[in-house]
């Protein structure tokens, strides 16, 4: 786990300087095979600069290749997190990385108090909706 989490944090970071500087992504935002290939269910890329978030993004929903959704996630947080400006150039020293990956999503069936027993904060995540709105926690 360890040598994959370095892995990834390092393609993320490729691909958003590649992003974020306009240059062509090079070899280091692509993951090694057995990591390039995993499954995932959702990802999250996110960027603080002094504890303060800059921006957050990530795909969710189908089953999906993990370096393809980890690029993906890396280069919407840096450019098209609408809630801000894009990232700049000179804030790229600054920044820390977190990526969040995700399994596969279970329906909570269990009702009232009982849901509570359902979650395990910091392990479980969150996915609300109502019609077409939806939030992850």
């Amino acid at each position: 786990a360890q040598q994959r989490d370095w892995c990834l944090i390092r393609a993320a970071s490729a691909t958003i300087c590649n992003a974020v500087l306009k240059t062509p992504i090079g070899n280091y935002a692509t993951l090694p095979t057995i990591f390039e290939n995993q499954t995932v269910h959702g990802i999250f890329v996110t960027l603080k600069r002094h504890g303060h978030l800059r921006g957050c993004r990530g795909v969710l929903g189908e089953p999906m290749k993990l370096g393809d959704a980890l690029r993906q996630a890396a280069y919407q947080t840096a450019l098209n997190d609408t809630r801000m400006p894009a990232i700049s150039p000179v804030e790229i020293p600054y920044l820390t990385l977190g990526i969040t990956l995700l399994g596969p999503m279970d329906s909570v069936s269990a009702q009232g108090h009982d849901r509570l027993n359902a979650v395990q904060i910091g392990k479980t995540g969150l996915r609300i909706s109502n019609g077409q709105q939806a939030g992850l926690l």
